[in-house]
């Protein structure tokens, strides 16, 4: 006899905000690891991009599920300490005008937030999945090109 017992909703929401919890502490860590940014003579921005990226592609060309973990690893590693990293970027540019700025880059957040799946949902109509999600790839590529805007600005 086979018994059904209702999602453990509960637990479940423990588990993701863990896990949200551990990736901002260590994507935060990972991303400020001196070594690595003095090594690649990268700023905080252009590493977190860049694990982003190679996350993202790890995933879509792995064959094998132990492969996939590890990018999706390096996909949170990099996407985890972003948000707040832009934030500081906005800030910190007119700091007269940090809630302006602030509030300026949060809806663009948003509407990349609720127009993104729907642009992969259509591209995966046309193309397939993986191609699809190569979309979110290349932007994070790009953006770890373009990420020197968010080293703190130098005194003048």
């Amino acid at each position: 006899m086979t018994t059904t017992h209702p999602p453990p909703t509960g637990a479940r929401k423990a588990v993701s905000y863990f896990f949200t919890l551990l990736g901002i502490l260590s994507g935060a860590w990972a991303a400020r690891t001196p070594a690595v940014k003095h090594t690649l003579d990268l700023g905080y921005g252009q590493l977190s991009y860049g694990l982003l990226a190679i996350g993202l592609g790890t995933v879509l060309l792995a064959g094998q599920i132990p492969i996939a973990i590890a990018g999706f690893t390096l996909f949170g590693l990099g996407l985890a300490p972003i948000l707040p990293q832009v934030f500081s970027a906005a800030g910190n540019h007119d700091p007269a005008r940090a809630g302006q700025a602030i509030a300026q880059v949060a809806t663009v957040g948003y509407a990349g937030l609720v127009a993104g799946p729907a642009v992969i949902g259509a591209a995966t109509e046309l193309v397939g999945l993986p191609a699809a999600l190569g979309i979110p790839a290349l932007l994070a590529a790009f953006m770890a090109a373009s990420a020197g805007a968010l080293r703190p600005q130098k005194p003048t």
